[in-house]
């Protein structure tokens, strides 16, 4: 049911996400970007800062390890104010063991958790931030939830990427190889998904013998070798997105051999 799948997805995103950040990514740039934020993006969180004043709390959405609270304590060294860093994977940034013992009892991270649904109370936070993590969310049901943990009066500071970046346009390519791949007539997975039964009587060598005179099944190899085309040729006309397509390729090749 629809439920059932969508739960399945939430719990991909939620492995794929906490092993990215298990590596010790320190923030969702990979190796580009140093070591932490820098140069404009951390200038403009600086500025964003300035705003906090003692006994306030942050709350820092779709955190990963940590790069903003990390640059809070950095950029405001000493202030009393309380961190509350939410994200969907299970995290715990390794850094924190180094911090003064006061500071980590203020720093408070909470794994599993969707932006859809904070476990926090209404008006609760003075600083809600989040770089490259809400706008992964659904927003019908996030920004509502943003606004009711805020302060009246407060900030929010939520930077996504703009719709002619990198990630949106590579975004979109994997979305189309998505679209293929599922497509219910010359997409691979539904052509796979037909080989399925031939493949079944192939195991006897009576099944073979039907098999050798069998123009449906013959069908169904010449549509399973032309979605193989197609792939070859999508992974040749661009290298974005092609992981894609060669990671499918390698689980139906691995299901089929079963």
């Amino acid at each position: 049911d629809t439920d059932s799948a969508d739960a399945d997805i939430l719990g991909a995103r939620q492995a794929v996400w906490t092993r990215y950040w298990a590596s010790g990514a320190v923030h969702s740039f990979g190796d580009s970007g140093g070591g932490r934020y820098q140069g404009p993006i951390a200038a403009y969180w600086r500025r964003q800062f300035a705003h906090m004043r003692a006994g306030q709390r942050m709350l820092d959405l779709a955190t990963g390890n940590g790069a903003l609270p990390r640059l809070l304590i950095d950029a405001r060294p000493g202030l009393d104010v309380s961190i509350d860093a939410v994200d969907l994977a299970a995290v715990e940034p390794a850094w924190t063991a180094s911090l003064p013992a006061e500071t980590r009892r203020r720093l408070r991270f909470h794994s599993g958790v969707q932006v859809e649904a904070l476990p926090f109370a209404s008006g609760s936070h003075h600083l809600v931030t989040s770089q490259y993590g809400v706008e992964y969310s659904d927003l019908a049901r996030a920004v509502p939830e943003v606004v009711r943990v805020a302060v009246p009066g407060g900030h929010l500071a939520l930077l996504v990427h703009v719709a002619g970046s990198r990630p949106v346009a590579l975004a979109g390519v994997e979305l189309s190889h998505l679209d293929w791949l599922l497509g219910p007539d010359d997409g691979l997975m539904a052509a796979a998904a037909d080989l399925l039964e031939p493949l079944g009587r192939a195991a006897t060598p009576q099944g073979r013998a039907a098999l050798a005179v069998d123009a449906q099944a013959s069908r169904i190899r010449d549509r399973f070798n032309a979605a193989q085309d197609t792939l070859k040729r999508r992974v040749e006309a661009s290298s974005d997105g092609a992981d894609i397509l060669l990671e499918s390729q390698a689980a139906v090749g691995a299901a089929l051999s079963l």
